[in-house]
């Protein structure tokens, strides 16, 4: 049965505050469909290794770019997940075939999309020639999302692996090929003839299999990898030779790596707490594609400088391996603790370790790789999660039309050729001030506010923060001439994100306009004031600077007109009350890049609380 799910968000702050009507909605969903038993005979046993999820690449369908598909699959579930998106604002349709082109007969389709009035519709059909399709009594393509916007049609659906329909269903095989069947028409939501050119087919296989080697041995795993922690590429070398991004779930607590390495020799990549070390002990996995096309991986340990020893236990699994314009592309994953002490490195959260990472430009033959094929890579691959301290809500009337008034675009400067960047916007409704600063350097990093400079560096009221072991840390001071800042005794400046990465700091924050702390700068709008900043290139230890490593600017921070609004209650609305058995929802993991907050959390489907709303 379907249920509501209702969301909600504030643009910045993370004070319980109004959210104004653009960013909360309700959508309707089934959480939990009702999938029918398979019986045993439709589901004969596979002995073909499959990847726990895949990811597939962006595929254009037509080799143009207007019609792409992505999907996933999940070996738990058996299930697969899928995306199109077709530059039309008409009917979209997508099935698959084990025969193509057949005169359209017997192709299991969905055809879909969004009407004129923003309604969408998706339902299963069969085709039986060049005519009409049929609907099937059992649907079995379920929509999940759909959108219409710039004229690119987005719809996202899935299906089961073997629906056991029959009469009118195509089972999608594991480890072979088949036919992805597509059309689409270019204006009409009325299912009308598509045209030569609104129409084809793709063969290809869905859902690799992993062919086990005598050597290599492969664990399959049923567990579902659903990423909460996702890293950005890196450029492990710098150049772009050796790249890497990973995923974590900290439910199941795996990581899973991809690296793309410019070779069509072997690639090594794991980890080590102690690096460079003359390669004693390092846990790595080595892996490519051979020149018959066989994909292989191993897991090793480092003991010096000769050939790696082979692991007893294998953790480092294989999900998928392919080699392309003399690109090596590797996917795997392992445990964050594996429990083999003697040959593997357990991965902290909340702390750095060494990416080692190796390869050989040409061979499969695990041969030195060469000083230049080879490096290590400091990072904390798990960043720690800061819980927070419990909410004291109390029920008071507020508003829902008053919403923060702020630039389109945030203001940037850059200072010093690029070496230290920062940018702000201004939040009327909480009348705060909210920068990033990124700053190429791993140590501390200031930033301030004074109405005169440069004065001897007295009466600067300055943020001075840092990465710390993966830590983030922001302090509020008052500077009293060349030594130390004081800290304030009252903190205003507030961290709100920090990271570390490739040698670049990235700091968020934010401070009212106005503390009401003697020590602190009233920032007026409309009002020129000068910002201040300084750096340690490596030190986080706070030490005097380095004479160009620092400056002044004179700035507008908020411009004239802008003035604070003041949420007006609306009568009959309150504050959320924290519920009475506040432990029914639990949060797994949270963290915030690139401007997305995401968490992660959990609860059962009956609670067993009046308070709550139970699945059914």
């Amino acid at each position: 049965m379907s249920i509501s799910i209702v969301w909600a968000y504030h643009p910045m702050s993370d004070n319980l505050q109004p959210h104004g009507r653009d960013y909360r909605g309700v959508y309707n969903i089934t959480l939990i469909p009702v999938i029918t038993p398979t019986p045993t005979i439709m589901m004969a046993p596979s002995s073909a290794v499959v990847q726990p999820v895949l990811h597939s690449d962006l595929i254009m369908l037509d080799g143009k770019g207007n019609y792409n598909v992505s999907y996933y699959y999940n070996a738990a579930t058996d299930k697969l997940e899928f995306m199109v998106q077709v530059r039309t604002t008409g009917w979209v349709g997508f099935g698959v075939a084990e025969v193509a082109p057949n005169m359209m007969k017997y192709y299991d389709v969905a055809i879909g999309g969004v009407s004129d009035n923003g309604t969408s519709y998706f339902q299963d059909y069969l085709t039986v020639g060049r005519m009409q399709p049929r609907l099937d009594t059992q649907q079995d393509w379920m929509l999940m999302n759909a959108n219409e916007e710039n004229n690119v049609t987005t719809l996202k659906f899935y299906r089961m692996r073997n629906t056991t329909d029959l009469q009118n269903d195509t089972a999608i095989p594991k480890g072979m090929p088949i036919y992805i069947v597509w059309a689409y028409h270019p204006m009409s939501d009325n299912l009308q003839h598509h045209g030569n050119e609104s129409k084809g087919f793709y063969n290809v296989i869905l859902i690799p299999v992993i062919t086990p080697t005598p050597i290599i041995m492969m664990a399959p795993s049923s567990a579902a990898v659903q990423p909460v922690l996702h890293s950005d590429l890196i450029m492990l070398d710098g150049k772009g030779n050796y790249n890497v991004s990973y995923y974590y779930n900290a439910a199941t607590d795996k990581l899973e790596f991809m690296v793309q390495v410019r070779t069509t020799g072997w690639v090594g990549f794991g980890v080590a707490e102690v690096a460079p070390n003359m390669m004693n002990y390092y846990d790595v996995a080595i892996g490519g594609v051979t020149d018959n096309g066989t994909s292989y991986l191993q897991d090793y340990l480092t003991v010096g400088r000769m050939q790696p020893r082979l692991d007893t236990q294998q953790d480092w699994t294989l999900m998928n391996a392919s080699e392309k314009d003399n690109v090596t592309t590797l996917k795997f994953y392992r445990m964050r603790n594996t429990t083999d002490l003697q040959n593997d490195t357990a991965i902290p959260k909340g702390m750095p370790i060494h990416i080692v990472w190796a390869y050989h430009p040409m061979s499969d033959e695990l041969q030195p790789h060469g000083v230049d094929y080879s490096g290590v890579y400091n990072i904390t691959l798990i960043p720690g999660v800061t819980p927070t301290a419990p909410m004291t809500m109390t029920p008071t009337a507020v508003a829902t039309a008053s919403m923060p008034v702020m630039p389109v675009q945030p203001t940037f400067l850059n200072l010093q050729d690029g070496n230290y960047n920062v940018s702000w916007m201004y939040n009327s409704s909480m009348d705060t001030i909210h920068f990033t600063v990124e700053v190429r350097a791993t140590g501390w990093i200031a930033f301030g506010v004074v109405t005169a400079a440069p004065t001897g560096m007295m009466g600067y009221d300055v943020a001075i923060g840092k990465v710390e072991g993966g830590i983030g840390s922001l302090e509020d001071r008052q500077t009293l001439g060349f030594q130390a800042p004081d800290r304030d005794a009252r903190q205003d400046w507030m961290l709100t994100y920090s990271s570390e990465v490739n040698g670049m700091t990235k700091l968020k924050f934010y401070r009212k306009l106005n503390t009401n702390d003697e020590k602190d700068v009233v920032i007026q709008q409309g009002m020129p004031i000068y910002i201040v900043w300084a750096y340690s290139p490596t030190n986080d230890a706070l030490a005097q600077h380095a004479g160009n490593n620092r400056g002044s600017k004179q700035v507008t921070l908020v411009p004239a007109g802008v003035t604070p609004t003041t949420p007006t209650p609306t009568a009959g609305q309150s504050q959320p009350q924290p519920d009475r058995q506040n432990d029914d929802y639990k949060l797994l993991s949270a963290s915030e890049v690139g401007g997305y907050t995401e968490l992660m959390f959990e609860r059962t489907t009956n609670t067993d609380d009046d308070q709550d709303i139970q699945f059914v």
